[in-house]
Formats: structure tokens, sequence, C-alpha cells
């Protein structure tokens, strides 16, 4: 199943956002569907992308309209210091007894080259230059 990215929100311009937001949680999806344990700090390195905004493509991974993925949060070091770290469990890690998102759920889609799935096919690669 081919979906595309369903953005919106009371700023949502899609002709301003849509493709930087369609990229951007490409690069997400793409860098955590290794099923690694990364910080916001972590992915932001790796993708360029503030963690602010990895943040809420995180939370927009777990709904079903952008495939419903389970996102795993935990402590990471001391638990005073408040440092959580994140792990994306693709649709074949999710255990089987759990309901899936749709009555057909989408499988993960493959990896194709330099960072891009077909979930999200204007994902760049995973590094790109900061601004």
């Amino acid at each position: 199943m081919n979906k595309k990215p369903h953005f919106n929100g009371p700023y949502y311009d899609p002709a301003l956002d849509h493709d930087r937001l369609t990229k951007q949680i490409g690069r997400v999806y793409a860098l955590m569907a290794d099923g690694f344990w990364r910080t916001l700090n972590e992915m932001s390195d790796k993708t360029g992308d503030p963690q602010a905004s990895i943040s809420a493509q995180l939370r927009h991974l777990r709904k079903p309209r952008f495939g419903g993925y389970e996102v795993e949060v935990r402590r990471r070091g001391d638990r005073t210091d408040g440092l959580f770290e994140y792990r994306l469990i693709t649709k074949k890690e999710q255990k089987k007894s759990e309901e899936p998102p749709f009555s057909d759920p989408p499988q993960p889609p493959p990896v194709k080259g330099k960072g891009q799935i077909s979930l999200f096919p204007e994902a760049p690669e995973l590094h790109r230059t900061p601004y």
C-alpha cells in the first residue's frame, strides 16, 4: 500500500509545508526503521532536522493515517536527567496479538536506495546539509 502523508493543523499550508514535512517524516522513518534506540539529539545529528520537528514526526508515525507504528520511549542514563530515547517498531516486529491500525494493514515500505522509501517517495538522502 502506498500512502501519501496527510498533514493538518491551524498553521499548516499545503503549498508551503507539504513537501517539506513529507521529506522530513521520510528521513525520520528511514533512520528509525532499523529499530535502534536513539535520542532526539542523535536523530537530529543524523537527519539535520530540529529535535522538535523529529518529536512531532514520531507522534505522526503513531497515527493510523501515517502507518500506525508503535514508537517506544524510555529513559536513558540517570533517570533524573530527563533524557529519553525512542525506537520505532515496524509492522514485522509488532506483537501478533495487537490489533492492526487498519483492517488491511500496510506492510513497512521497503527502503529504496539512498534513504528513499515507498511510503514517502520524496524523501531525500538521510544526511543533508543543515541551513
